[in-house]
């Protein structure tokens, strides 16, 4: 009988000690998380700004603007995982010709790239302004 005891408590340990390991939980973003203004704190694009508001045409819709020296990006999105996604265009211009990618870092920053059809994509980093 005391065989049968140390075994179960042996089969009682090893269940307890095993680790579960399931599929890793990644941050849904929100999208008050990137409303607001941002300016860049990447070097020699200080006078950058990011504005990024919510839509009232569409729930979860996001409107952005990326703001250069008097050119500006206008677009729409939406959150896709820990990302924010908008198509993005010049003012003034019918099609979207860019993708703009925002996401946060650890340590808060928010990061984006503007990606257009040929070149390498823009990477900027933000922080609050607001």
């Amino acid at each position: 009988m005391g065989r049968w005891a140390q075994l179960l408590l042996f089969a009682a340990t090893v269940q307890a000690c095993e680790t579960k390991v399931g599929p890793e939980v990644v941050h849904v973003a929100q999208p008050e998380e990137f409303t607001g203004t941002w300016r860049s704190i990447t070097a020699e694009t200080e006078f950058v700004r990011l504005t990024v508001q919510a839509l009232s045409s569409q729930q979860g819709a996001l409107g952005a603007r990326l703001t250069f020296s008097g050119v500006y990006w206008d677009g729409t999105g939406t959150i896709a995982g820990d990302s924010l996604v908008a198509q993005m265009g010049l003012t003034g211009r019918s099609t979207p010709s860019a993708t703009l990618v925002a996401y946060f870092s650890d340590s808060g920053v928010m990061n984006m790239e503007l990606r257009q059809t040929t070149g390498e994509p823009l990477r900027l980093s933000f922080v609050r302004d607001d």
